[in-house]
C-alpha cells in the first residue's frame, strides 16, 4: 500500500497479491488541470523528502520509455501505469481498479516494495509520492 497527500491531492494506493501479479485498487482526489501521469519509481521516498529522490521510472526489463502498446505489456517500462492503465483525468475523486501480472508484491530488482508512487502533473512535474509498503 502507499498512501500519500499534500497540496490538497490524496492519494491511496491498494496492492494485493493475485496469482503471479497484483491487483491495484486506487483511489486520488484534487488533482486539477490536464491528464496526470502516474508511474512506480525505483527509489523509495522519506516522509518530507522531495519526490525527486525517488529516481528514475522502475523498468527492470530495460523496455523503452514512451513506447507503450497496451496490447502488449512486454512492450511497457513495468512503472508506467499511467501507460498500461490511463492517466489520471485533472478532475474529481479517480477510482480504479486492475489486475496487472507484472507486479510483484516482494523486494529486490522484480519487487514492487520499497519503490515509489509519484503523480505528475500536466507539465510532467513530480507533484507527490509515497513508498509501496
Amino acid at each position: 500500500m502507499a498512501q500519500f497527500s499534500g497540496s490538497g491531492i490524496s492519494a491511496t494506493f491498494r496492492f494485493t497479491s493475485s496469482g503471479t501479479g497484483s491487483n491495484v485498487d486506487l483511489e486520488v482526489s484534487g488533482l486539477s488541470g490536464a491528464d496526470h501521469l502516474y508511474h512506480i519509481h525505483v527509489n523509495g521516498v522519506s516522509p518530507g523528502q522531495s519526490c525527486e529522490a525517488a529516481g528514475g521510472h522502475w523498468n527492470p526489463t530495460s523496455a523503452p520509455a514512451g513506447v507503450c502498446n497496451t496490447s502488449n505489456l512486454k512492450t511497457c517500462e513495468k512503472g508506467d501505469l499511467s501507460g498500461r492503465y490511463g492517466a489520471l483525468p485533472g478532475q474529481g475523486t479517480v477510482r480504479r481498479s486492475y489486475y496487472d501480472p507484472d507486479l510483484t508484491l516482494s523486494q529486490g530488482p522484480d519487487g514492487i516494495l520499497s519503490r515509489s508512487i509519484v503523480i505528475h502533473g500536466p507539465n510532467k512535474t513530480r507533484l507527490l509520492c509515497g513508498t509501496i509498503s
